[in-house]
Order: structure tokens, then C-alpha cells, then sequence
């Protein structure tokens, strides 16, 4: 079953962001932005690339970029709508 966040990214693309991190690091990821409330829900996409989807809505957006931003382990941002908020 879909939730409110994922039902509003299917909608709106600039409510998913794409990242890649290392594949040990994407429980740690998840357990950060359950403990943030609903700023995101993390997707894996590729476990064994470390790609995952951020699903946010376009009021959380800014949110989830700046934790994924301040992670305590790298994390590269492959969201092409980034480049214009920058």
C-alpha cells in the first residue's frame, strides 16, 4: 500500500530525489529520516549500487536535500533538478 508521501512523488517528479551511497550506509539513511518524521521515505533501487529514491512532497523537499546533504557518511546527490536550486 502507497503512502501519502509516495502517492504525492508519483505526481509530482521533483518530489523524488536519486542518490547513491555506499550500500552498508542505506539502513543508517533510513533509520536518519524515520527519525526526522515526514520530511521523506527512502526507496531502495539497487541495493548493490547503493542507489536509492528520497520520496518527499515539494514542502520537504529542501529538508531532505540538507540531511542528505549533512549525513555523517558521503552521499552523492544524482537529482538533475538539484542543479537548479543551487
Amino acid at each position: 500500500m502507497a503512502t501519502w508521501v509516495q502517492l504525492a512523488a508519483d505526481h509530482h517528479p521533483e518530489c523524488k530525489i536519486y542518490a547513491r551511497l555506499n550500500p552498508a550506509d542505506i539502513l543508517l539513511l533510513d533509520r536518519i529520516f524515520e527519525g526526522h518524521g515526514s520530511i521523506g521515505i527512502v526507496s531502495t533501487a539497487d541495493g548493490k549500487q547503493g542507489l536509492v529514491v528520497i520520496h518527499c512532497t515539494p514542502d520537504t523537499r529542501a529538508e531532505a536535500l540538507e540531511l542528505l546533504r549533512h549525513c555523517p557518511f558521503p552521499v552523492e546527490i544524482l537529482d538533475s533538478l538539484l542543479k537548479n536550486e543551487e
